[in-house]
């Protein structure tokens, strides 16, 4: 396993991966999950077929995630809550997951602390927001819907842009990834799997 190794070009033909470290690694099988896209990118072949697919036809969207570290009681409304999508277009996040009921070892005291995974996509934070901007325009949202009551305190706060968040279907998709994904495995032994690997999401992850 080599950790903190980002890959910048992949023979398939030697079957070597390089890395920006100038280190290399051989393989057999290749098993990869990053998005299709960076790879037809990384493979240095001299292959027609793989040349000729246009990844600027691969739809995405992209956004910000965020996680608040709260201390205070939870709203009773929500404590059993594990996600939940919110559609309302006047707030600027769409989906939550409330962590510590996944588990309560991500907080420091479950009998007083909660956290929450916050998705906020990029078109609904004004151009030119900085990062405290967004974190303070999402916890007014949450105080102003209830989740997070009076009595609480965000005590942590995370944030990080995803320039790929989550894969969207496009017409030609199943016609590409359909032929791409079995050639790859057949001719390379690539076998490219997961949200962006497929670049699929609505059936699973």
């Amino acid at each position: 396993m080599h950790l903190g190794h980002k890959v910048q070009q992949i023979d398939p033909v030697s079957k070597t991966v390089h890395f920006e470290n100038g280190k290399t690694s051989q393989y057999e099988h290749l098993l990869t999950t990053m998005p299709i896209t960076n790879l037809l990118q990384c493979l240095s072949v001299e292959d027609e077929y793989l040349k000729s697919i246009d990844t600027s036809e691969f739809l995405y969207s992209s956004a910000y995630i965020l996680g608040f570290g709260i201390e205070g009681p939870q709203v009773e409304a929500y404590k059993d809550i594990s996600w939940a999508y919110f559609p309302e277009k006047e707030l600027p996040f769409y989906r939550v997951t409330w962590l510590h009921n996944y588990s309560d070892k991500v907080v420091p005291d479950i009998s007083k602390h909660w956290s929450l995974l916050i998705e906020v996509n990029q078109n609904s934070v004004p151009k030119g927001a900085t990062d405290q901007e967004i974190l303070d325009m999402n916890e007014k949202a949450f105080r102003e819907t209830g989740i997070i009551g009076p009595d609480c305190k965000i005590v942590s706060y995370f944030i990080r842009f995803l320039k790929l968040s989550y894969p969207v279907p496009f017409l030609k998709r199943e016609e590409i990834i359909g032929k791409l994904v079995p050639y790859l495995e057949d001719k390379y032994q690539i076998y490219t799997r997961g949200r962006f690997g497929d670049w699929i999401y609505e059936f699973s992850n």
